[in-house]
């Protein structure tokens, strides 16, 4: 290539990229304006169901104006001593509930509401994204810094089985009640 069509070359590279990059930002903003709006709903309620929760997502409709949102969650946050008392509220709604992967921890970050929920929404809901390690560490810089954190690439679970995995990520946004209700659950490491 000539001198000319070199710097042509670079100057279109740097304009799609641009142009790629204001488009990811974009998506991460509006994804962050639905957490942040989850964390409104959180903060004027006493205790949020699972009813009112797929409520409020079918009404953002998250996926209409961003596709690469494949759901919007609640991450609670519960010690070992909470532990028997969140199954049991859990329960209360969705009566299969578990916290998978089974085991004795300090603590555990139980997805408990997933909304819409398709396929592999149905097989999130319980698992304790706190023993992955890309989500832990985005929900700990999320409950430090009080912003949204994304997680490093993560492999979802096959909605089908033998399906195969795909490449996706988390982006969380810690919930602080600023007054505890009765729930006692709280999204990210939020208490």
């Amino acid at each position: 290539l000539s001198g000319y069509d070199r710097k042509m070359s670079a100057q279109r590279f740097d304009s799609e990229t641009g142009h790629v990059m204001d488009t990811v930002s974009g998506q991460v903003r509006a994804a962050d304006y639905i957490l942040h709006a989850g964390v409104g709903l959180f903060n004027t309620s006493a205790g949020v169901e699972r009813g009112q929760w797929n409520a409020f997502v079918d009404a953002l409709d998250p996926t209409a104006f961003n596709p690469g949102i494949q759901s919007v969650g609640f991450i609670a946050a519960v010690d070992r001593a909470g532990k028997g008392a969140y199954l049991r509220r859990a329960r209360a709604g969705s009566p299969g509930y578990a916290i998978e992967p089974r085991g004795d921890r300090p603590e555990y970050f139980p997805i408990l509401y997933l909304a819409p929920q398709r396929t592999l929404g149905r097989r999130l809901v319980g698992h304790d994204v706190g023993t992955e390690p890309a989500l832990r560490s985005a929900l700990g810089r999320s409950a430090a810094d009080d912003v949204p954190a994304a997680s490093d690439i993560i492999y979802l679970t096959a909605a089908e089985p033998g399906a195969p995995r795909e490449p996706g990520l988390f982006l969380v946004r810690a919930l602080f009640r600023r007054q505890p209700g009765p729930s006692g659950m709280h999204a990210g490491r939020g208490r």
